[in-house]
């Protein structure tokens, strides 16, 4: 998986198009880390 999937997967979750449940067995990783990059991703959409 590239980080561009990766950052595909987060943003249907952003758009409400997968739960982050779903997206995270996509991504192969747990929920909870899941939710853990939304933050980061949001963090780091809102500062450009």
């Amino acid at each position: 998986m590239n980080e561009v999937n990766r950052l595909q997967i987060l943003q249907d979750v952003v758009d409400n198009r997968l739960t982050t449940r779903l997206a995270a067995l996509r991504l192969n990783i747990t929920d909870r880390h899941c939710r853990r990059l939304l933050e980061c991703y949001a963090y780091r959409r809102s500062k450009n």
